[in-house]
């Protein structure tokens, strides 16, 4: 017997677009403001809110004299828009456009020794590898480093002989 598809297996019909729509059109209290807001045309921006609404079987805004005024269900809604809408925009900020990941900020301990003399050539080859983006350097102490970061693992023991090979241990991720 095959088992129900979980909730997050089945297809979304709401988009973030619904959402950027609504958020907008609850800050503008209506639709042509909104329109204005998003680049979008009045009608468009009407029938993506009459769109959601349909959607989610339940009216969001009530309309009085030629203005949308979020009703309980659009206030209870609205929190919850803008926190999606956050959370990809987020996503987008942090992983790129256009299938390109940028790279994961870099944070490197050293002694004044090691940091002066062995980490300037492996930051020049992460920073080749993930095209400049970790600029931030600074040379500490192995024990301020581990009061500031004590979760963070270590990925090299400066105390080995020989340093690494920038590509065993300078590739982001």
């Amino acid at each position: 017997m095959p088992r129900p598809a979980h909730p997050r297996d089945t297809a979304l019909r709401l988009t973030l677009r619904q959402l950027q729509i609504f958020v907008a059109v609850a800050a503008a209290g209506g639709t042509a403001a909104a329109a204005r807001r998003i680049a979008l045309s009045q009608p468009a921006t009407s029938a993506a809110v009459n769109e959601l609404e349909a959607l989610l079987e339940v009216r969001l805004f009530d309309r009085v004299g030629g203005r949308l005024v979020l009703n309980e269900h659009g206030r209870t809604m609205l929190p919850e828009a803008r926190l999606l809408l956050d959370a990809a925009q987020s996503i987008e900020g942090r992983f790129g456009r256009g299938g390109r990941v940028h790279a994961p900020h870099l944070r490197l301990a050293a002694s004044t020794t090691i940091g002066n003399y062995l980490i300037p050539p492996l930051l020049a080859a992460y920073r080749r590898t993930t095209r400049g983006r970790a600029s931030r350097w600074r040379s500490t102490t192995r024990s301020t480093w581990r009061a500031r970061w004590p979760t963070t693992r270590w990925t090299w023991d400066s105390s080995r002989a020989r340093p690494p090979s920038p590509a065993s241990c300078c590739s982001p991720g």
